[in-house]
């Protein structure tokens, strides 16, 4: 009995032996990309990131998720071989991004040991003119009572902006910014907007300023909200 329990012993140190010898290894040669400061009129950043099997068993990466809807992610085999190599193309949409941003994009393989691991885009957005929050907000507005909403606009460059004009995309809505006023180089400015909501429902429109700048003749900001009867 002793001899067949080392027997034993000895057959499952082999095979466990030969498990540990045949893994999938996998190795993200580029897991932390950085696209730098990025002027947001550009629609996108994108690019390639490679990941190798290392091991000696096929590599099976069962998911590549974005950890948020600005973030792309197309894997291009989802099975790698021993030594080969397979690709993501990532791609980073910058239209709500402001400033120091990082997005993910977790992959989840069949590698024992490292059967999750995350991708980091990084990117500094550059605005001229850096809005705060990025929306104008009106929640739960009382209609037939005037509700008030702020953003702050920052003028990031080193130039003053003289205001052009001033328009909503609907009507009832007023602000504190009028034509020939100045957003001031590298200042900020306390934008306030009011509406008056004559009936209950969802708030949608925009704000649009134009300006006399030489690098920027517009701002556009986007306006949500919802009404409940008074």
């Amino acid at each position: 009995m002793k001899k067949y329990l080392q027997t034993l012993i000895i057959v499952f140190g082999i095979l466990n032996s030969n498990i540990l010898l045949t893994q999938p290894k996998i190795k993200i040669i580029n897991p932390n990309i950085d696209f730098g400061k990025v002027d947001y009129i550009q629609d996108a950043m994108v690019t390639r990131i490679f990941i190798t099997n290392e091991g000696t068993d096929t590599l099976r990466i069962s998911n590549v998720k974005a950890e948020c809807g600005c973030t792309v992610a197309d894997l291009a085999e989802n099975k790698v071989a021993p030594g080969d190599t397979t690709s993501i193309v990532a791609k980073l949409y910058l239209t709500n991004l402001v400033g120091q941003v990082t997005k993910g994009i977790n992959v989840f393989s069949n590698d024992s040991l490292l059967p999750h691991q995350r991708i980091n885009l990084n990117v500094y957005v550059f605005r001229r003119f850096e809005i705060t929050p990025r929306y104008l907000v009106f929640d739960r507005v009382r209609t037939g009572n005037p509700a008030t909403a702020e953003v702050i606009i920052k003028n990031n460059t080193d130039k003053d902006a003289v205001i052009k004009s001033v328009s909503f995309a609907k009507e009832g809505f007023v602000c504190n910014l009028s034509e020939n006023d100045v957003l001031k180089k590298n200042e900020e400015f306390n934008l306030k907007a009011t509406v008056i909501a004559t009936h209950p429902g969802s708030i949608k429109t925009d704000l649009i300023i134009e300006l006399y700048h030489p690098e920027e003749q517009e701002i556009k900001i986007s306006i949500y909200g919802n009404a409940i009867a008074e």
